[in-house]
């Protein structure tokens, strides 16, 4: 049996009850239903930590895919950056100016 993959933006509502589930969309919101993905691995994780400034950081993670990248200041704020994944072993962050701070994959 596939499960069910809800798309939804806010100010949506999600109505869980002891036997049903319920999502209250908009006309121009689908619910689409597909195959289970492959299932994670456990406790796979990586953390990066750049110390020196740079504007383009290189990340080997070596986890065998291409994980979520979340990219992080020195003070532990989350930052936009581009991310591209060079393999599924590597990534690479990059900024427009040099930067210190930390890349957690999973």
């Amino acid at each position: 049996m596939a499960d069910r993959i809800i798309i939804a933006r806010a100010p949506d509502r999600v109505i869980v009850g002891p036997s049903t589930t319920r999502v209250l969309t908009p006309p121009s919101m689908r619910i689409v239903t597909g195959a289970r993905g492959r299932p994670g691995i456990n406790g796979a994780g990586f953390e990066f930590v750049q110390n020196s400034p740079s504007a383009d950081w290189i990340v080997n993670h070596n986890l065998g895919f291409r994980p979520t990248a979340t990219v992080l200041s020195a003070g532990g704020v989350e930052v936009l950056a581009e991310v591209v994944h060079a393999s599924t072993n590597q990534l690479r962050v990059i900024f427009p100016q040099p930067q210190t701070g930390s890349v957690r994959c999973i």
